[in-house]
């Protein structure tokens, strides 16, 4: 078991992906609402950090600009509490163009700390932040059972092929097994709570 102390990323977990309109198709990860608060509780109980990270779009007419408050709010699983840090982003990736770095050097870097982390989605942002953490030389976890993915089509038009998105969500995580350890909820819950034994 790592000694490093986690620190808990909470990425793009906000009303517009979690609760998406219908045309995006079903969310895989039925039980993402559920799952989450359980592990937020843990972090918090145990005093471990919580970064959460939202994703606001540069285009104005997307419905996750920022004027789209509704939509860009976070969603009721996973809302950060006064003091837990807000990460805004605008791209894939929680450490492009952000202060994301200069907030885990102030609760002690990399030398004493690793990443967990869920979120939305397990193909997108969840993958870009994943890697990029691994690539800056982070240790990283990821929660499967607290990432989720939508259906994703080809792109040719009408008539391609929709790829489902619990497949979609396995073969993201499958990729992500390269760069991150990859944990079941209770096997991290059981972590958090040894860890805090130990302090």
């Amino acid at each position: 078991m790592s000694t490093k102390t986690p620190i808990l990323l909470v990425v793009d977990l906000q009303q517009l992906y979690v609760d998406a309109p219908a045309a995006w198709g079903p969310r895989s990860t039925p039980n993402l609402t559920t799952t989450v608060p359980k592990i937020l509780s843990a972090f918090r109980a145990n005093n471990f950090p919580i970064v959460h990270v939202q994703h606001h779009s540069s285009n104005p007419s997307s419905p996750a600009h920022a004027t789209q408050t509704a939509n860009v709010a976070p969603h009721p699983c996973a809302a950060p509490l006064e003091g837990e840090p807000i990460i805004v982003k605008l791209t894939g990736s929680a450490f492009v163009n952000t202060n994301l770095v200069e907030v885990l050097e102030n609760l002690g870097g990399k030398e004493k700390n690793k990443l967990v982390v869920l979120g939305i989605d397990s193909a997108e942002c969840v993958n870009s932040t994943t890697r990029s953490a691994a690539d800056l030389g982070w240790e990283v976890q990821v929660v499967p059972e607290a990432c989720a993915a939508y259906p994703v089509g080809d792109r040719r038009g009408e008539g391609a092929e929709i790829i489902e998105a619990e497949v979609v969500h396995k073969v993201a995580i499958a990729i992500l097994a390269a760069y991150a350890k990859l944990v079941g909820v209770e096997e991290l819950l059981g972590e958090l709570s040894g860890k805090a034994e130990k302090l």
